[in-house]
């Protein structure tokens, strides 16, 4: 089976991603409002805001890089190159995040184990 191609269709594969890697942190974020607060309390409440504005955050990245994309392509240009700092925050925070999740999980076991 072949793939459509096109002009166009990468920048729009690539804003998909974009969308939905949003979408997915932001079904995590709504996760951890109801899983977070009642254990950990403010620091809960802090973790899930902080989940929707990166949320926000992946959502306005990929609308920039995806207006971006598409006036190169209009230009005749090739597409901007300058979207690697975009990638290195996503990646910083991403490990944040998982770190912080780490720590909240042990912190919940432990509690729950009535350590």
């Amino acid at each position: 089976m072949s793939q459509p191609s096109g002009p166009g269709l990468a920048e729009e594969r690539t804003a998909f991603a974009w969308r939905r890697t949003a979408v997915s942190v932001a079904v995590g974020a709504l996760l951890c409002l109801k899983v977070l607060p009642p254990v950990l309390g403010p620091p809960g409440w802090a973790l899930a805001a902080l989940g929707f504005v990166w949320s926000a955050d992946l959502a306005r990245i990929g609308r920039r890089r995806h207006v971006e994309a598409r006036a190169s392509t209009r230009a005749g240009a090739s597409v901007p190159l300058g979207g690697g700092g975009y990638v290195l925050r996503t990646a910083v925070v991403t490990v944040a995040v998982g770190v912080t999740a780490t720590v909240a999980a042990v912190v919940i076991s432990v509690r729950a184990a009535g350590g």
